[in-house]
C-alpha cells in the first residue's frame, strides 16, 4: 500500500465529498446521497442500494465472514424558520450547532444559491441569515448550508463538513484497497448512514439483512484544541498527526476491553499509529448506539481526529486518515486479525481493562 498514492486519493475523494452539501434530515434533496451512490459504483462495489432506512449500502466480496463498516454522510446545517422582507431570516439549526462558533460564517440558500452571513444573537439565542442579495426570497423550511470550502496544505486539510466526510472518504479508500486485493473469506458491507447529527440513524434494516460478524463505526474524533472542559481523569482527547483513533467509550456505549486490546495489538504489529479517545458525559456520540438498538454489540469504533467540528471550517491531518485505512484494511484483509476481534473473549479472557494499552 503506497502511502503517497493513498494520501493523494484520499485528498481527491475528500474534496469531492466536502464540496457537496448534505444537511441532516435533508440528505436526499441536498445531493449527498446521489453523490455517494455514484462514488460507490466508481470505486468498484459489487452492489449498491438504498435500504428501507434510507442508508446507502454497498457490498463487495462473497466470503462467509461479514464485516460491516459504517460512516454517517450527513452534516449540520440550517433551515429557515421565519422570513421577513428585508433579506434577513431567523434560522433553526439542523443538528447540534453552537451559535457563537459560527457567528460570521458564510452560508447560502440551497434553493436559490443566494449567499449570506450567519449572525448569532446571544440575547435571544437566534441565528440570523442576512443575504447579500436582498431580492431573493426564501420560505419557511428552506435549507441553508455552510459555504463549501476545501484546502490541502502539506496534508493539513481545512474543509467544510469533515464530520463526517472524513469517515466516508476512509470507507471509500478501504473499498478501493479491498477491490485490488480482496480477502476470499470476507464479505464487506459499507453503510453510509443518514441522520446521525440528529440522533435519528437507524441501522436495523442492514443489520437484519446482513447479520454482521463484526461492525466498525468510522467517525470524526475530537481533537485538541477543544472548547470544552475535561473533568474525569481517565478521559482522553486525541491530537492531529498522532494516528487514527480507537474510541473506548462514548454516549451510551463502552467497547469491550478484550476487543480494544486485540485492536491495539493489530496496530502495533503493523506499525500503525493509534491513539485513544475516551470521553464522558454527553460527548463522543457515534452510531455505535444505533447498532446496539439494532441488536448487535460485536463492534469497534475507529475515528479520525478533527478539530472544530460542527463549524464552517474544520481541520484534519491526512496522515491520520491513512493510518485508519491501513488499520481497517489489515482487519478485513487478514482472517486471523478479523477473528481476534470477533471472538476476543476466548483469546484474552484474563483482560479486564485497557489501562496502559494506548
Amino acid at each position: 500500500m503506497n502511502t503517497t498514492t493513498l494520501k493523494s486519493t484520499l485528498s481527491d475523494t475528500l474534496k469531492t465529498l466536502c464540496l457537496q452539501p448534505g444537511i441532516t434530515g435533508r440528505e436526499n434533496e441536498t445531493g449527498i446521497v446521489s453523490l455517494i451512490i455514484n462514488m460507490c459504483k466508481q470505486y468498484g462495489a459489487d452492489t449498491v442500494e438504498i435500504d428501507t432506512d434510507g442508508n446507502v449500502v454497498a457490498t463487495i466480496g462473497d466470503g462467509s465472514t461479514t464485516v460491516l463498516m459504517e460512516a454517517h454522510l450527513d452534516e449540520v446545517g440550517f433551515e429557515v424558520l421565519k422570513t421577513n422582507k428585508e433579506g434577513v431570516y431567523i434560522l433553526s439549526s439542523c443538528g447540534n450547532v453552537d451559535g457563537e462558533n459560527i457567528d460570521g460564517a458564510e452560508a447560502f440558500l440551497l434553493r436559490s444559491g443566494a449567499k449570506g452571513i450567519l449572525e448569532f444573537n446571544s440575547k435571544e439565542d437566534f441565528i440570523f441569515f442576512k443575504q447579500s442579495v436582498l431580492n431573493t426570497e426564501a420560505v419557511s423550511g428552506d435549507p441553508i448550508s455552510f459555504t463549501r470550502k476545501f484546502s490541502n496544505d502539506n496534508n493539513i486539510v481545512r474543509a467544510t463538513a469533515l464530520d463526517n466526510r472524513i469517515g466516508c472518504a476512509v470507507l471509500f479508500e478501504t473499498l478501493r484497497q479491498f477491490k485490488m486485493a480482496p480477502s476470499e473469506g470476507v464479505r464487506l458491507i459499507l453503510v453510509f448512514s443518514l441522520g446521525e447529527e440528529t440522533s435519528s440513524s437507524s441501522l436495523k434494516a442492514v443489520v437484519d439483512k446482513y447479520k454482521p460478524d463484526l461492525f466498525i463505526v468510522v467517525d470524526a474524533a475530537y481533537a485538541h484544541p477543544i472548547d470544552f472542559e475535561i473533568f474525569e481523569p481517565k478521559e482522553s482527547i486525541p491530537s492531529l498527526g498522532d494516528g487514527c483513533v480507537i474510541q473506548h467509550k462514548g454516549v451510551g456505549f463502552t467497547i469491550k476491553p478484550q476487543r480494544i486490546v486485540a485492536l491495539a495489538k493489530i496496530a502495533k504489529e503493523n506499525d500503525i499509529k493509534i491513539q485513544r479517545e475516551s470521553v464522558g458525559g454527553d460527548r463522543g456520540r457515534t452510531n455505535f448506539t444505533a447498532f446496539l438498538s439494532a441488536g448487535v454489540d460485536t463492534g469497534i469504533v475507529i475515528n479520525v481526529p478533527v478539530q472544530n467540528q460542527h463549524r464552517d471550517i474544520s481541520t484534519t491531518n491526512l496522515n491520520d486518515a491513512v493510518d485508519a485505512v491501513k488499520l481497517l484494511f489489515k482487519i478485513v484483509g487478514n482472517l486471523d486479525c478479523l477473528k481476534s476481534l470477533i471472538l476476543p473473549e476466548k483469546q484474552m479472557s484474563g483482560v479486564s481493562n485497557v489501562e496502559g494499552v494506548l
